[in-house]
């Protein structure tokens, strides 16, 4: 909720200053974030229920676990990676939630998919 609050004011900040918010916003959020439906799953390169990360600036996704959210104990990445598909935040090394500051960005495999224009291919059941 915080968060998308931030953007919208950081999207009216730039709107307001002459700047592209859609393409702001798409680069924060990724691309179709409105459209994504995380009951559907997409077609791509990384594995659907993996999780991966990405520290910020730095375009390449490394998966950390093949099981996705099974195992996460930080109850905020559980609830925003099913919901969206993505989460800012850090884990600690057993997997709970860790300090807030610098957070890396984290996403299941099956919405960096759908980023990537990935087909949707069933409903999950």
């Amino acid at each position: 909720m915080k968060r998308n609050i931030l953007l919208a004011a950081a999207a009216i900040v730039t709107t307001i200053m002459g700047g592209p918010s859609a393409s702001f916003a798409e680069n924060i959020l990724g691309k179709n974030s409105s459209s994504y439906n995380s009951s559907v799953t997409y077609t791509g390169s990384y594995d659907n229920s993996g999780l991966y990360y990405r520290n910020p600036g730095n375009p390449k996704w490394m998966v950390v676990l093949k099981n996705g959210i099974e195992g996460l104990k930080c109850s905020d990445a559980v609830k925003q990676l099913k919901r969206s598909g993505r989460w800012m935040g850090h884990l600690n090394s057993d997997n709970s939630c860790g300090p807030t500051a610098e957070p890396s960005e984290w996403a299941l495999g099956n919405r960096i998919n759908f980023e990537a224009g990935g087909s949707a291919i069933e409903e999950s059941k």
